[in-house]
């Protein structure tokens, strides 16, 4: 089953790294919004043996067992781990935020990390929805292209906590300063024309997935 879909406000300010508004033309700013809010819908649309294995499921932990001064350094260490370091990652990242007295009492507002240990680390790749999803993604390889691309370049250019909002889902006005970022480098260096180009390319790539994704949700949901 797929997440439920996330909606955003229509009036959300896109913040850069140091929580200043970024100065972007008001075209710029509006597609910051809407780009923002798509991705946000296909990152939540995503089967839920995607959102439950241990890579994605960490961000429960953090969001709701880090404190403030531990916070930083586990999303760091969350986004600077490659998919082929997880498992490693994993317990470097629930030391940083809970003690090993923390550990061995059952607190039920934190999960432990034996709890997170016996997620699996890769998603199960027998389960329907995410077979359905992956047959999905290949027929609209293109869409897939473009999709990946821009969250290559969302790697690159957006810092720990941008990324880890897209990833997580945990702020909104994060994941809008990363696809502000995104989107004015790629006006800055390629221009208007370039930047008019893609913009129609990667929403229309986005809407066309995310229909279907719904869709999709949406015939699983009536065959429950």
């Amino acid at each position: 089953m797929y997440r439920i879909l996330v909606t955003l406000s229509c009036f959300i300010f896109v913040v850069g790294t140091n929580g200043v508004s970024l100065n972007l033309p008001t075209s710029i700013n509006e597609n910051v919004i809407e780009l923002a809010r798509l991705m946000e819908q296909y990152s939540s649309l995503k089967p839920a043996a995607i959102q439950n294995h241990r890579p994605l499921a960490i961000c429960q932990f953090i969001d709701n067992c880090c404190r403030a001064e531990d916070r930083s350094k586990a999303i760091s260490l969350m986004v600077s781990s490659s998919p082929r370091k997880h498992n490693f990652t994993f317990p470097k990242v629930i030391n940083t935020c809970t003690d090993s007295t923390a550990l061995s009492k059952a607190d039920q507002s934190c999960p432990s990390l034996q709890q997170f240990s016996s997620l699996p680390l890769v998603p199960d790749t027998d389960d329907p929805a995410l077979r359905q999803f992956y047959n999905l993604r290949k027929k609209y390889n293109i869409e897939r292209i473009q999709i990946s691309k821009l969250m290559r370049h969302m790697r690159i250019i957006c810092n720990n906590y941008e990324f880890y909002a897209f990833v997580c889902l945990s702020d909104k006005k994060s994941l809008q300063s990363c696809v502000g970022k995104v989107i004015q480098r790629i006006h800055d260096y390629g221009g208007y024309e370039a930047y008019y180009k893609y913009m129609i390319e990667i929403k229309q790539s986005l809407t066309n997935l995310n229909q279907q994704l719904v869709q999709l949700f949406v015939e699983n949901r009536n065959t429950d």
